[in-house]
């Protein structure tokens, strides 16, 4: 069943995207449309699992956090998708779980603890080294100055969202317990 859907897309892509495409082409093609699949798939089941706990905004948040991270820091690398998948899953229901049980002091003082823990081994890791994926050096580079940018606009945000949580200035959501646990599940996977 594999090998016809494999067939029939590459005629859709020779079809309609070029004529003169090669086999090599038309193979980076379907794992591009693959990987967009499976990431709007993850995206999708994550933020339903947000809608069916209750934790939507933490779910975007939980999103925000793993694109922008990420793919920069690397970490665990499933050997399937749907491996990924369900990690991906399992880790929100726990940042949810955990949001909706536990009260607001000890939220901040595990996003804090959270928070340190976080940085200082997503600084102090080489970015996206596993071994389900191998990289050169200069991906690993660049990705190191994105790292290095995206974790600390990350964490000016969780310390404006942790004031306006102490100043009681947000309602009943405590964002900084959000981005905080968010932070604290990527880097437990390096």
């Amino acid at each position: 069943m594999k090998g016809v859907r494999v067939k029939v897309l590459s005629q859709f892509i020779r079809r309609y995207v070029s004529l003169s495409t090669t086999d090599d082409e038309i193979e980076v093609i379907l794992y591009g449309m693959k990987i967009i699949g499976t990431s709007m798939l993850t995206a999708l089941i994550i933020v339903l699992i947000g809608i069916i706990i209750g934790q939507t905004i933490p779910s975007i948040i939980y999103l925000g956090v793993l694109i922008l991270l990420r793919r920069n820091i690397g970490g665990y690398h499933s050997k399937t998708y749907l491996g990924c998948l369900f990690i991906t899953a399992l880790n929100f229901i726990v940042i949810g779980v955990l949001e909706i049980y536990l009260n607001s002091t000890l939220k901040q003082v595990l996003g804090i603890i959270f928070i340190i823990y976080s940085t200082v081994k997503i600084y102090t890791t080489k970015p996206i080294v596993h071994i389900n994926r191998t990289v050169d050096e200069d991906t690993i580079n660049k990705s190191i100055a994105k790292k290095d940018k995206w974790l600390s606009a990350i964490l000016v945000l969780a310390t404006i969202c942790h004031v306006l949580v102490l100043l009681d200035i947000v309602g009943v959501l405590n964002y900084f317990f959000a981005i905080s646990s968010s932070l604290m599940v990527v880097a437990l996977s390096i």
